[in-house]
């Protein structure tokens, strides 16, 4: 059997999404899949961001597991609000649903996603938070499943303030490199 999505055109978070593709569905193995889809400035929320203003491509695709979901985006703006040492909201970021969960070391698990996606943010990362405030920009990719991400590239510091000991201090620069 096959299914297939031609011409989605639907509201997404403010924004749009376009897509198309198809799966071919068998009953002695995983359907092969092929969706391509378009993002146009959807305002996304994800704990711990309050909101990052998005635009981009997302393919899902492959003949077998792990399917492949293989895409890039832009972030134009984003918010983060989040105070960083406060134990309720470590709480709430280690318990939230959209983070992986732990599996519980059962044998015989697969992955059913390998992603590769490319995120750009060429300003507009905004931290407001009890320790910092300023601004950041980012090039980073997400390798791996969703229960095991991992993170490669930089975050550089634009400008900011930092609170630590009493004391304010100016950032005028700044860096993180994943590898």
């Amino acid at each position: 059997a096959v299914a297939t999505i031609s011409d989605l055109n639907a509201k997404f978070a403010g924004g749009r999404v376009l897509g198309s593709g198809r799966a071919q569905i068998y009953y002695y193995k995983a359907p092969d899949l092929d969706f391509q889809f378009l993002v146009e400035n959807a305002k996304v929320q994800m704990p711990p961001i309050a909101y990052a203003r998005v635009s981009g491509k997302i393919g899902l695709s492959g003949t077998a597991l792990p399917y492949k979901l293989k895409g890039n985006f832009n972030i134009s703006e984003a918010l983060m609000r989040e105070n960083f040492g406060s134990s309720d909201n470590a709480k709430a970021l280690r318990t939230s649903k959209f983070f992986p969960q732990g599996s519980g070391g059962t044998t015989g698990e697969f992955e059913l996603i390998d992603m590769d996606i490319d995120i750009l943010a060429e300003k507009g990362l905004i931290i407001k938070n009890d320790l910092f405030d300023g601004e950041l920009k980012a090039a980073l990719k997400i390798i791996r499943s969703p229960k095991s991400p991992r993170i490669l590239g930089n975050v550089s510091i634009l400008h900011g303030k930092l609170f630590f000991k009493d004391n304010f201090f100016s950032i005028s620069s700044g860096g993180l490199r994943f590898n």
